[in-house]
């Protein structure tokens, strides 16, 4: 059973999702003390995704840069239509109606501006 358990794609799958989702559950003691077992077990090779992204060979920033000119590439693309084309108004705020209450969302154009 325990080679079951140890195999990361049987553990990832079942074990973990039910684990996770097990919040409904009414759990005696004993069993609270044996789940525990489990995560200190598990967790033991746990390795974060910037060491993994390192032993790859990529530095842990290469993928939010990869994010931030995709954004920027559709920027451009956008920019590009025309003036009244719906994606276009969208992204420039000119579309007519009552904003929701509270404090505004955060804006996609906004999030271009900050990562530049």
């Amino acid at each position: 059973m325990s080679k079951v358990l140890c195999d990361p794609k049987i553990l990832k799958c079942y074990v973990w999702s039910i684990l996770l989702y097990m919040d409904g559950w009414i759990l005696k003691k004993e069993s609270c003390r044996r789940v525990q077992a489990f995560e200190i077990i598990s967790w033991r090779q746990f390795i974060s995704n910037a060491q993994v992204l390192i032993t790859k060979g990529q530095m842990p920033t290469e993928t939010n840069d990869n994010r931030h000119t995709k954004k920027v590439a559709f920027f451009g693309h956008l920019q590009r239509r025309s003036l009244f084309e719906f994606p276009r108004l969208i992204l420039e705020g000119k579309i007519t109606g009552k904003r929701a209450p509270g404090r505004p969302r955060k804006k996609w154009f906004d999030d271009i501006r900050e990562t530049e």
